[in-house]
């Protein structure tokens, strides 16, 4: 459910007036009969204004709790006409998005033109999606046509988020389920695909196509990189957004701004004590507190959270276990916890960088004093160029 003052204050539309369960969740209004109409009428006019743009295709997101997943949930979708109610009446809304997709391919593009669909294999809510019901919404979709499937999970062998106690990762199980017409459609994997080992595994382990994401937001160069056998860490410095021509709001998304690591920060000591962070994960709020000592991350306690949650604490416990191994917040996040490990990951070095800066204030120095450096840059193709001129722009010496 998107927040209203994403959408300059208004009130979102959903299939029915239920918020999404989570702290702040705006209500939104119920689309009337005639509405749902219109809404898969502009789903067509997406659908053709990209072509006309001149796309190859488009993915129709099916996915991460936006509309047409909530038309299939049977926590967001309360309705008691032909859009609600059933498995197969909740399934129309998705399958009339995909049927007058076809139809404006047929209309404005040819046989060339690609049709994916993205989605979110189970929801965690009571009632909510769970994977049998995926499956069953997926052959009705290939029934109709596709040139490929996304999941859409944050790790590409994540396991159920339901039923925890069964760690085969759901494309083992999709493989398994799927019918010969599901079975000739490509699938593809997205979630922690750093390394070429991590891609093989996925490939490996059933699905035909791999997305990567962060990593190529940290390494523009990531294929040639991979092609070239290099190894990779999962980190950008911080001072590298304008080199990297990363947007603000994008350097300051949450899975994004994990990956940032304050490099003059190498050889600091801490100033020891504890500090109170409180950070947001998907769902929660939560108080973390975390002790340093002047070389180390001594402790990390949760202050504030659903410390009733099996499931969450022992998600906490692993994430936190990792951070202290390593004496470090730039560790790898918990499969099917992202959200989790990300707020806790960004908790410490929050505290990692006060502490810093209070030991800083205490030696009577400026933790914010930029170190005088020379810059020579060799070189005076592109890349040499715009090193200088960045340079320049930071009042470097060159």
């Amino acid at each position: 459910m998107v927040d209203p003052k994403l959408i300059g204050g208004r009130t979102p539309v959903g299939p029915s007036a239920v918020a999404a369960p989570r702290d702040g969740a705006a209500t939104p209004v119920a689309l009337t009969t005639e509405e749902v109409e219109g809404m898969i009428g502009k789903f067509g006019e997406g659908v053709r204004r990209a072509i006309q743009a001149g796309f190859d295709g488009v993915e129709i997101h099916g996915a991460n709790t936006y509309l047409i997943q909530q038309f299939y949930s049977p926590n967001s979708n309360q309705r008691t006409d032909e859009w609600g109610g059933s498995r197969d009446n909740r399934a129309k809304f998705p399958l009339a998005v995909l049927d007058i997709t076809h139809k404006m391919v047929r209309q404005y593009a040819d046989d060339a033109f690609i049709i994916g669909y993205r989605f979110s294999p189970e929801e965690m809510e009571v009632p909510g999606i769970r994977f049998d019901d995926t499956m069953y919404l997926l052959e009705k979709l290939a029934a109709r046509g596709l040139d490929y499937l996304h999941f859409s999970v944050g790790a590409t062998l994540r396991p159920s988020i339901v039923d925890t106690q069964d760690p085969t990762p759901l494309i083992e199980k999709y493989c398994a389920m799927r019918s010969d017409t599901l079975a000739q459609i490509p699938v593809m994997g997205v979630g922690g695909v750093v390394n070429a080992a991590d891609a093989n595994k996925a490939i490996d382990s059933g699905y035909d196509l791999i997305a990567v994401g962060r990593a190529t937001i940290a390494y523009p160069d990531w294929t040639d990189r991979i092609a070239a056998g290099e190894t990779l860490e999962l980190f950008m410095d911080s001072t590298q957004r304008e080199v990297l021509s990363i947007p603000e709001p994008l350097w300051r998304f949450s899975l994004v701004e994990a990956m940032i690591r304050d490099m003059s920060m190498g050889e600091s000591k801490f100033k020891p004590g504890m500090f109170a962070e409180k950070v947001q994960d998907d769902v929660n709020e939560l108080v973390i507190n975390v002790s340093l000592e002047t070389d180390r991350i001594a402790d990390i306690e949760l202050a504030s959270g659903p410390s009733q949650d099996v499931e969450f604490v022992t998600s906490f416990e692993e994430i936190r276990t990792r951070i202290l191994d390593a004496n470090t917040p730039h560790v790898d996040a918990i499969t099917g916890a992202t959200s989790q490990s990300e707020a806790v990951k960004k908790a410490v070095s929050k505290a990692m960088l006060k502490s810093s800066k209070a030991l800083a204030a205490e030696e009577g120095t400026d933790p914010n004093e930029t170190k005088s450096v020379d810059v020579v840059v060799i070189g005076s193709g592109g890349a040499g160029l715009a090193a200088a001129i960045h340079a320049h722009d930071e009042a470097r010496a060159y």
